[in-house]
């Protein structure tokens, strides 16, 4: 595998609009340096996922491990670390956030086969709700309280793509639907063929999956309270487009899912963002949400909430 280099911001923002077209919609209505900000942490977390997507998992493995020790290290000159190490500096985005999403990702080196709904969670946040910790400081939010929130919305859109993706992560041997919704275990690969009896089981899971981020969406939507007016439009925007692709899923049903990728149209895109430009550009809230609890039983010890406590 050839060296890994940080893009530029011109770079960044080409990789954001190619990988994360749902998100690059929504941005463009952030202020620029926002942007340019959150552009930057996408092409980082979008390094992390290709290391573990290379088809080299002992090359990618010796690397991820490689980055995470310059996060732990506070070493600059790791061109991939650094870059993150810098942006934090400058924002006061959370480093450790960084490192737990290295560690979830590094997971998927191996052929991941959840076997809970607590595990499903679990694996959301550290691969999802850690990018809604970083994301928190690049928005202008200064209060700790909006923390659990930034979380729940990575877990509501790491749900989504969970949701949409059964089929395309069954063939690279991985599994996120957990076990427990399968009346047990289920290789991977079983879920590329054309098996009746499981395909609907497995899309009773998958229609239990989208229940469970609608939960997710929900507290999300409460915490937007946090975010400055500017910036709270375009992450409501987000969060309304991908949970529309949930719906998409829905609309599509058992059959035509295995054979068709959900996605909403530009269309579609248009119209909820203008809703939320609607909805959310007056102030919504005279005082701010409190976080339901039951939300992070699984996740009991993610950063935010108690230092000093074990990760996930």
């Amino acid at each position: 595998m050839s060296a890994i280099e940080a893009p530029t911001t011109s770079e960044a923002q080409a990789i954001l609009r190619y990988h994360a077209r749902s998100f690059a919609w929504a941005a463009r209505l952030l202020p620029r340096q926002t942007r340019d900000d959150a552009a930057q942490l996408y092409a980082f977390c979008r390094t992390i996922d290709d290391l573990a997507d290379s088809g080299e998992p002992e090359a990618g493995e010796a690397q991820l491990s490689a980055i995470r020790d310059a996060l732990q290290d506070h070493d600059a000159d790791h061109p991939v670390a650094g870059a993150l190490l810098e942006l934090a500096d400058r924002s006061g985005l959370p480093p450790t956030a960084a490192i737990d999403l290295v560690d979830g990702v590094r997971g998927d080196l191996s052929h991941c086969e959840l076997a809970s709904t607590d595990e499903l969670i679990r694996y959301a946040y550290r691969v999802a709700g850690t990018v809604g910790l970083m994301m928190r400081p690049l928005l202008g939010i200064d209060d700790p309280a909006a923390e659990p929130f930034a979380v729940d919305l990575g877990i509501a859109m790491q749900l989504t793509n969970i949701a949409r993706d059964v089929v395309e992560d069954a063939e690279s041997g991985r599994r996120y639907i957990p076990s427990d919704q399968l009346g047990g275990p289920v290789n991977p690969h079983r879920l590329t063929a054309p098996d009746p009896v499981l395909r609907h089981q497995a899309y009773a899971a998958i229609s239990n999956t989208l229940e469970l981020a609608e939960r997710y969406y929900a507290s999300a939507e409460q915490g937007l309270a946090f975010i400055p007016r500017r910036a709270r439009v375009a992450i409501l925007a987000a969060a309304r487009i991908y949970r529309a692709i949930g719906h998409r899923i829905r609309a599509l049903g058992p059959e035509a899912y295995w054979h068709q990728r959900a996605s909403v149209s530009p269309g579609a895109k248009a119209q909820l963002t203008l809703g939320a430009v609607a909805d959310w550009l007056p102030p919504k809230f005279s005082a701010m949400p409190a976080h339901d609890p039951s939300l992070h039983g699984p996740i009991a010890g993610w950063p935010g909430s108690d230092p000093e406590a074990a990760r996930p």
